[in-house]
């Protein structure tokens, strides 16, 4: 078998602003990327990702800023809608470029990838429609390793605050998913904290936040131990081979 190897950069929660210098919870979200983006050492052979929450205004300037940071790079890039996204304003500046939306399976270095759109209008909770539980039932089925990246986490993480703001069909999915003879790994953005869980084949993984982490009960602690955050995933010969997230120091 030849050496296939693949890199996701993945880039959540970004909630950048109209104004790029606008602090928010003690931090400035524009800088966090920046520096996130210094420290990811992105090459055009990877895949960047980015996870929803990417504005947290809906503005068209915040997403434009986003597209900026990102245009050096001539790798494949995907991106996803959080609660915090204006889709009309995102799909505007997002939709005439050379970023694609998860609008069926993708097939790199031998493993599935799939994004599910986990956002319900105008509500900070997530649900997984007709249509997404179809696409996940149909990619399902392969034997391939799978990896589902999607906004909202599908179960508890044990945040007071966050547990309520899940997927409220989180059983649903993973019943699809409990069958599969091969491994499957969730990756999931909102919560800001960084969380992994594993059941049987399925791994449950959260990619911490660009802009700020918060501690899981803690949400909006001003703690002096400010971080921001990014997500990594290697991908060799149809495995996943290794999934971290990386900090920085704001």
């Amino acid at each position: 078998m030849s050496n296939v190897k693949l890199n996701i950069r993945i880039f959540s929660d970004i909630h950048n602003f109209n104004d790029p210098d606008k602090s928010y919870l003690g931090v400035i979200p524009q800088r966090s990327l920046d520096k996130c983006l210094e420290s990811a050492l992105i090459t055009n052979k990877d895949l960047i990702v980015l996870l929803g929450d990417n504005s947290h205004d809906g503005s068209i300037d915040s997403y434009k800023r986003i597209l900026e940071c990102f245009s050096k790079y001539e790798c494949e890039k995907y991106i996803l809608p959080g609660n915090h996204d204006n889709l009309t304003n995102m799909n505007i500046v997002f939709g005439y470029t050379d970023w694609q939306k998860f609008n069926s399976k993708i097939t790199r270095a031998n493993v599935n990838i799939i994004a599910l759109n986990t956002v319900v209008n105008n509500e900070d909770y997530g649900f997984l429609n007709k249509e997404e539980l179809g696409k996940l039932k149909e990619i399902s089925r392969s034997k391939k390793e799978l990896l589902i990246f999607m906004h909202h986490p599908p179960i508890n993480i044990g945040s007071n605050i966050m547990d309520k703001l899940k997927i409220t069909n989180g059983e649903v999915m993973l019943d699809i998913l409990k069958s599969r003879s091969t491994n499957t790994h969730i990756f999931f953005g909102h919560v800001h904290c960084d969380y992994s869980f594993k059941m049987g084949k399925i791994s449950l993984n959260s990619v911490v936040s660009t802009f700020r982490q918060f501690e899981k009960d803690k949400i909006g602690d001003y703690s002096p131990s400010l971080r921001g955050g990014w997500g990594n995933i290697f991908i060799q010969n149809g495995t996943l081979n290794n999934n971290s997230n990386k900090y920085i120091e704001l």
